[in-house]
Formats: structure tokens, sequence, C-alpha cells
């Protein structure tokens, strides 16, 4: 079974915000979900997956670009059968060559073997510790901007310390259960990866301490996606 739906996406070498052409996305993706829900969809998740032969360093250092990092997809229950829903990206040129746009199609196959999602309460925990310890090794080697700025406000929006408010990114309106915000809040929060000039791009003095760097930076970007699917798939609501 496959469904495409595509949205089209078009940008002038100006960038000029005005001459920006689209067609709305929601109508689209309101259509895709119109025709799995019609087909007897019980249920939508979220999961991830990298390549099997690629490290989690290769992911994370690949994150921040188009066709990078791993593989977000949708997992959906019909009424035969699970599938795997992945989205298409493709490249559209215009008729002078000279405007490219983007075509996004969904197309589904089956799961052969879907890992069941984390539970949120152990996947806070594990997002606790390995912001700890990324903290701890920031303002250790003089990094702190990126403590301060990244790590230690997702920490403290774990901790209650402060509020989503005062994190910057509340999810206000949307109707999910607090626990779930606080920790797709961090998540926003704590995503520091990226290309030039990201954390990625950090060099702090010797070996021996960018192994470690390479260490507890795996280790975060590996937990925020788990955390994405978890607190995402979790079904409570307000």
């Amino acid at each position: 079974m496959e469904a495409l739906t595509e949205l089209h996406f078009r940008f002038g070498k100006k960038y000029d915000a005005e001459k920006f052409p689209y067609r709305e996305p929601r109508k689209a993706l309101d259509r895709w979900l119109e025709m799995l829900i019609g087909k007897g969809m019980s249920f939508a998740d979220i999961s991830y997956a990298r390549h099997p032969k690629e490290s989690e360093r290769h992911s994370r250092m690949t994150a921040g670009f188009v066709g990078g990092g791993g593989t977000w997809f949708i997992v959906t229950s019909m009424r035969e059968e699970r599938l795997v829903w992945l989205c298409n990206l493709k490249p559209d040129f215009g008729p002078q060559n000279n405007m490219l746009g983007w075509r996004y199609g969904f197309s589904g196959e089956p799961a052969d073997f879907i890992a069941d999602a984390p539970q949120l309460a152990i996947s806070r925990e594990n997002f606790i510790e390995a912001l700890d310890r990324i903290i701890k090794f920031a303002r250790s080697n003089g990094l702190e901007m990126w403590s301060d700025n990244f790590f230690q406000p997702a920490l403290d929006t774990l901790q209650r310390r402060i509020s989503l408010t005062e994190n910057g990114i509340s999810f206000a309106g949307l109707n999910i259960h607090p626990e779930r915000a606080e920790v797709l809040s961090a998540v926003t929060r704590a995503w520091a990866f990226g290309g030039m000039g990201s954390w990625n791009d950090q060099w702090v003095g010797s070996d021996k301490r960018q192994a470690e760097y390479e260490r507890v930076s795996d280790t975060l970007f590996a937990i925020l996606i788990e955390a994405t699917i978890a607190a995402t798939n979790d079904p409570r609501s307000a």
C-alpha cells in the first residue's frame, strides 16, 4: 500500500519571503490521515532507526543535515497489518532550473520488526543522568556556554526547578500530560547537535578528553531520541 501526498515548497535565489509560493501543508497531511483512518488505523506511533552500518557518532554528526542522521518514521496499526510509513524527500527544480522545491511523499511498507517504545519514566531518568554527565564535562572543559544555555535549562525543567514557560518551550495549548510536555520541552532545549558551530563542532584539547566528549555526546544524542519517542507515544492526555 502506498499513499503519496506531495507538499511543494519553492525558494527563489534571493530568498524573498513574499515570493515563496507553497501549497498549504496541513491540507495534504489531513488527506493522508483521513486515508489512514478510513483504512482502519487504530494507532500511530513515531519511531527512529539508524543504519546498521553507521555508528551513533555518525548519526549525531550528520543529524543537522538533510538526509543525515538516522531515519524517523511513523508506525501504524491497520485492520490487518502494521505498516511503517517513511517520508520521502525529493528535490524538484523549476523550468528554468533556478527554483528549488521539495516533494514530500509517505510510502507505507510492512513492519517486519518494530521495537517497543521506551517507557517515559525510564527515559526521563536516563535523560537526567545523561544531562548531569554532559553538564559536568562541559563545565570542566571551558564549555559553559553550552551547559548554561542548553543542558542546564533542560535538566532544571526535568527536575522542576524552572517551569516550561521559563524554559521557553511550554507546548501550551496541546492536550498532553504535563510529564510528556516536560520531557519534550527538555529535549528541545538540550538539542545542541548540528553542523559547524554546534556542540558537534568542539575540540577539548587532548585525545583523552576528546574521547570523553564523544562518549557523553553520543549518550545524550541517543537519549534525546529515546525520550522524544517515549514522550510522543505516551497515551496520556492533560
